[in-house]
């Protein structure tokens, strides 16, 4: 059994979870994010931030992930 915790940081709100890695669709479940709702990985250093994909898989074994996310916007 896994013992060691993991830390992610969703909208400002931490979150410490048990596995070493998260889908898209179990973040959106931790945080209660709705899912026209677009999730974004916070880059750090020279890294960009990335819209995390519906079948991704985010490894949270390098520290804490920050996660903030952009609401559907109207074109038009």
């Amino acid at each position: 059994m896994n013992s060691r915790t993991y830390r992610i940081v969703i909208n400002g709100h931490p979150f410490t979870v048990n596995l070493p890695a998260l889908a898209a669709v179990q973040i959106r479940a931790l945080a209660g994010i709705p899912d026209s709702h677009t999730l974004v990985v916070e880059g750090s250093g020279e890294s960009p931030d990335r819209w995390l994909t519906e079948d991704a898989v985010l490894s949270l074994e390098k520290g804490p992930v920050h996660i903030y996310t952009t609401p559907p916007t109207m074109m038009g």
